[in-house]
């Protein structure tokens, strides 16, 4: 699919928070062979922005999003766990890459925040993105302490 546009695109957002002792789950989701031809903007194919509680689990494992095809200074995020309540977070055998075309923008392949509980990233494939601006594989922000 092909989108001409300088606004942002968002596939996957979640903002629900789920409560104590409860599990979310995003797995196995596919974004493959999309073109975002107008320069600017954003891609972020999955972003958590919930407040979930301590003794709660939240799985992101084995997406895929690959063969993006980006114009100018577009920035993309794979993933981002910016759930700011205290979940156990697990970002497990992802799959981003194939990423090419910007030519300033920042390409982050994962991002968590706010690790409250226990965060286990591990197993997640990040290849052959080539972009002129910033590329950071996994990054793990200065908020919480898992």
């Amino acid at each position: 699919a092909t989108v001409n546009t300088t606004g942002s695109v968002t596939f996957l957002s979640c903002s629900n928070s789920v409560a104590a002792g409860g599990t979310k789950n995003v797995t196995g989701h596919t974004v493959s062979g999309f073109s975002k031809t107008g320069a600017g903007g954003t891609i972020t194919f999955y972003t958590d922005s919930g407040s979930t509680p301590v003794s709660t689990t939240t799985n992101v494992n084995s997406n895929f999003f690959a063969n993006i095809t980006i114009t100018g200074a577009t920035n993309v995020t794979g993933i981002f766990d910016n759930d700011g309540g205290a979940p156990n977070k697990n970002v497990q055998n992802n799959a981003i890459s194939g990423i090419s075309g910007g030519s300033t923008g920042a390409i982050i392949g994962i991002a968590t925040n706010f690790d409250g509980g226990t965060t286990t990233v591990s197993g997640n494939e990040i290849s052959t993105i080539t972009d002129g601006g910033a590329i950071t594989g996994i990054s793990f922000g200065a908020s919480g302490s898992g």
